[in-house]
């Protein structure tokens, strides 16, 4: 077995399709189907079945994934930590950011660690908690700030170490536009918001149900016109072009409202506080700068509260 056919078979498995992984790892088909048939017969297994919807995983095969996810990771992990050390003061580190962390932690966590490491440069993937932590498991990333939208003990390789209070987003901002119809309101009843169309996010289920459960214990059915996205940037763009109004944590959308291209009003009464975390792979220590950098993290967590 060799960490090539690993690869090979985690393209695979990701894209559930032979030809379309092909293409992802720049090699012709012929040639993946012969690596993932080597490995299969190195193993003694079925790890794939074609079907007339693409290629799945057998039972084996998922429990296959799920170990080849942390060998590749640990090895791209390993490798980004020799070349660092090979450059010296040179290098990357690779980070993943939830969207609400983004907007009000990110920048000034990157002004600290600038200061001290001129030569380092930073790589942010923003996403969603999910798609950050198979990312993570992948070697793809060094660690994840996020605030997780998704059950933490589904990722069972991840360290997940809370950042308390300090970062705790509450969603119950009603965001909207400059002149909006409800602007400059001291308090907003539910049965004018749902006249507007709404922004909610995509994969965010007990938000969701948290917003519909306050309609229904009002007896108020929920707004009739619902986009959904999980990108706060998209949020923000509709919300200041348009008359629809979202629900988002107020540090999020700070720096706009202080810039007075956004404003909203608290929504008591659809409070969902939302913890955060840094998340780490499990027995893969962090490189020194990349240590450093969560450092600057926490410090700057700790200037946004003073």
């Amino acid at each position: 077995m060799e960490v090539r056919q690993l690869r090979h078979f985690l393209a695979v498995a990701k894209w559930r399709n032979f030809g379309r992984a092909a293409e992802k790892l720049n090699i012709t088909q012929q040639a993946l189907s012969h690596s993932i048939v080597q490995l299969e017969k190195a193993l003694k297994v079925k790890l794939l079945e074609r079907g007339q919807f693409g290629a799945e995983t057998t039972e084996i095969g998922k429990a296959l994934e799920q170990r080849a996810l942390l060998i590749c990771g640990e090895l791209e992990a390993a490798k980004a930590e020799i070349d660092a050390l090979r450059g010296g003061v040179h290098g990357a580190i690779r980070i993943g950011i939830g969207t609400m962390v983004a907007s009000g932690i990110l920048p000034t966590a990157i002004v600290k660690f600038s200061k001290t490491h001129p030569r380092i440069g930073i790589s942010a993937t923003i996403n969603h908690s999910q798609g950050l932590y198979d990312a993570l498991i992948a070697g793809d990333l060094d660690f994840v700030v996020t605030t997780p939208k998704t059950n933490l003990d589904n990722y069972p390789d991840l360290h997940h170490e809370p950042i308390g209070n300090a970062l705790l987003f509450n969603a119950n901002f009603l965001l909207m536009r400059i002149g909006h119809p409800l602007a400059n309101q001291k308090t907003v009843k539910l049965s004018k918001v749902r006249e507007f169309p709404w922004v909610l996010p995509e994969n965010h289920q007990v938000f969701q149900d948290t917003i519909r459960d306050t309609f229904h214990r009002n007896d108020l059915l929920m707004p009739e016109y619902i986009l959904r996205t999980d990108s706060l940037l998209l949020v923000k763009a509709v919300v200041m072009q348009t008359d629809f109004i979202a629900l988002v944590a107020k540090e999020s959308v700070d720096h706009e409202i202080a810039a007075a291209v956004l404003t909203g009003v608290l929504m008591p009464n659809l409070s969902t506080p939302l913890p955060s975390y840094f998340s780490f792979r499990r027995r893969s220590p962090l490189r020194p700068a990349a240590s450093a950098l969560v450092q600057c993290f926490k410090n700057a967590i700790a200037d946004y509260h003073r």
